[in-house]
């Protein structure tokens, strides 16, 4: 859950990043979201794919954008999450399974379309 909890909305002006790694070696950390509303544009959860935000931005949500399945795909197996609120309002937040799994989540898929590229999920 978001730091409300199950039952409280997420509080104003946070700035949290979180990361997550797995037990196992050889595992990586997914992310499997029920529910997600954030107040506006200025309140977002990123992703990450690595051990900080420095990794590879696998996306980022906002309002009423369900992320889905959000999972690490590198070597370590590690997701960072980072979470920011403006002072602007709240919202209910999220709440997401975390789990394991020995097959990475596919994400961020990079295709080429006439030289250009094209980023798609």
């Amino acid at each position: 859950y978001d730091q409300g909890g199950s039952s409280n909305d997420y509080e104003n002006n946070t700035d949290q990043t979180i990361t997550f790694t797995p037990a196992t070696a050889g595992q990586y950390v997914q992310l499997v979201f029920s529910t997600f509303t954030t107040a506006g544009l200025g309140d977002y959860l990123s992703f990450y794919d690595g051990p900080s935000t420095a990794s590879p931005l696998i996306g980022t949500y906002a309002v009423s954008a369900t992320p889905g399945t959000i999972g690490a795909s590198n070597g370590t197996g590690q997701l960072t999450v980072r979470f920011i609120s403006d002072g602007l309002g709240i919202a209910a937040g999220w709440a997401a399974t975390i789990s394991c799994s020995a097959t990475p989540v596919q994400t961020n898929i990079v295709i080429m379309t006439n030289g250009a590229n094209v980023k798609t999920c």
